[in-house]
């Protein structure tokens, strides 16, 4: 059956977003691949989001091949089922993909955080989000008995319902439009005490900030769920809550990936954008640790002269440790001067030391 109805704009939008987020999605991976080979958990959690909306905007493509987008007295009772069956599978994707959406920014974030407390906050999110839609996506199917007569009118007088579905649906899509509106406004309460740079902090604060329209979409689709369930109309009037879905997960696919893709941006002007920012939470963040030199780039590697000076009142214990700080590199005890020399990568060089470095917080972005 040719689409009717919305049926053709609804499948026209699906997968021009789908068509989107895979291109940022790909550039995201190359970055993280090929330039900072830096691969991380929300790196896969953006591919599953992806996937499950691949998977949305296909059973939609189905359900709009049968009737949806048209109105119930064109399509013939077995057509109204199909139509039905097929929305109900789109729906679970739908679900899932959702969740995954906020786990993957929730991820993002962690890369950046450093404070427990933080991280906390976002294992709440991930922990919540995906619990409300794993109950959603189930009680897409369970929510009444017959489950036929889920999708099969013929079966309505049969139907016997054991769950609010629509309650359900609601805490869940607000729950999910609070995680937007959240998740885009935390980058600017946490990130300005992260040793960063200034512009990689603005570049991370207002990509994310949009995800502020992914609520907003949220929100409209929340809106909306009473009028779909006392519509008579309803695979009609679900088409534009089934866009408005599909809206929200790209605008939050979009913010994460435009976020990662600064290093590919310096890579592509010519920069350097290897370095990146990596977070350091173990040993070396400690005070007194030293950094050593391998990460240079070849043709700008250092040797560095200590020059160590002692006083004439120190005794030769002191002396003796003195000494050993220039020929083993051990314990410094009084420092004046760091003398740099900068040799080409290739000569042999007989020395190379660690530089002593004061902690830092980096991050990875």
């Amino acid at each position: 059956m040719p689409l009717g109805g919305k049926g053709p704009v609804l499948v026209t939008v699906l997968w021009s977003e789908n068509f989107l987020s895979a291109i940022l999605i790909g550039l995201r991976f190359y970055t993280r691949t090929f330039i900072i080979t830096r691969i991380g958990w929300d790196d896969y959690a953006l591919i599953a989001t992806w996937l499950l909306m691949v998977g949305y905007a296909a059973m939609s493509s189905v359900s709009a091949a049968a009737g949806l987008g048209q109105h119930a007295g064109d399509l013939t009772t077995e057509m109204f089922a199909n139509a039905l069956f097929f929305e109900m599978i789109a729906q679970v994707f739908a679900c899932f993909a959702i969740g995954m959406a906020k786990v993957a920014v929730s991820l993002f974030l962690m890369r950046i955080v450093v404070n427990k407390w933080h991280k906390g906050i976002l294992w709440f999110c991930i922990a919540t989000m995906m619990t409300l839609s794993t109950l959603l996506a189930i009680g897409v199917f369970v929510h009444c008995t017959p489950t036929r007569s889920l999708w099969d009118p013929q079966l309505a007088a049969e139907q016997v319902c054991h769950l609010n579905f629509i309650l359900l649906a609601k805490l869940d899509c607000g729950w999910a439009a609070a995680m937007d509106f959240f998740l885009a406004l935390l980058p600017w309460l946490i990130l300005w005490n992260v040793n960063m740079k200034r512009r990689d902090k603005i570049t991370v604060c207002i990509s994310l900030s949009l995800g502020v329209f992914a609520g907003v979409c949220g929100v409209i689709r929340t809106s909306g769920l009473d009028a779909l369930s006392q519509t008579s109309d309803y695979l009609y009037a679900t088409t534009e809550s089934l866009i408005w879905t599909s809206t929200e997960v790209t605008m939050t696919i979009v913010c994460v990936c435009i976020s990662a893709l600064r290093p590919l941006w310096t890579h592509l002007r010519g920069g350097s954008s290897s370095g990146g920012y990596q977070e350091h939470t173990g040993p070396r963040s400690k005070r007194g640790t030293s950094y050593g030199l391998q990460n240079l780039p070849s043709e700008t590697r250092c040797t560095y002269t200590r020059e160590v000076s002692h006083d004439r009142g120190m005794d030769d214990a002191d002396t003796e440790s003195s000494k050993g700080i220039v020929t083993h590199g051990a314990a410094i005890h009084r420092v004046q001067q760091f003398n740099v020399t900068y040799e080409d990568a290739q000569s042999n060089s007989s020395t190379r030391d660690d530089v002593e470095a004061q902690p830092t917080t980096q991050t990875a972005i």
